[in-house]
């Protein structure tokens, strides 16, 4: 039977302190290493801003991803999950495949649907029909 592993979410929003400073940033000297030593993988959400507070500092999750492979290179890294809708389908491959090479195949790619009709909207995307976005994700 394979070993059960373990992720931890580095959260990609603050501030911290009120100095507007992203947690993942203030906590790579502390926080991420002693997790490093416990699990597995590092995770980060794909959303454009904080769901509680859009004023929050919020990190983009590809290149947050390309940080922390770099910086703490033992560990997997992955995303919780990647909204479909917010990127062109061929660029995503392109990155997932620059990524896993500059990795050494370290990437975990978490995909889904995109269901946060408000990012849609701030951004600029046209926000569909649930079904059609979960039917986006079926292989053809």
């Amino acid at each position: 039977m394979p070993p059960i592993r373990f992720g931890w979410v580095a959260p990609p929003i603050g501030p911290v302190k009120n100095d507007h400073i992203p947690l993942a940033i203030s906590q790579q000297e502390t926080i991420i290493p002693a997790a490093a030593r416990y699990f597995d993988s590092l995770w980060v959400y794909d959303h454009f801003f904080d769901m509680a507070d859009r004023r929050n500092p919020w990190l983009e999750s590809w290149t947050t991803l390309t940080w922390l492979a770099a910086r703490f290179p033992t560990l997997q890294v992955g995303t919780l999950v990647l909204g479909l809708g917010y990127r062109n389908p061929a660029l995503v491959a392109k990155m997932a495949a620059t990524l896993q090479a500059l990795s050494a195949g370290r990437l975990l790619r978490g995909i889904g649907a995109g269901w946060r009709a408000e990012e849609y909207a701030a951004s600029g995307y046209p926000s569909r029909q649930s079904s059609d976005r979960v039917g986006d994700l079926t292989e053809r």
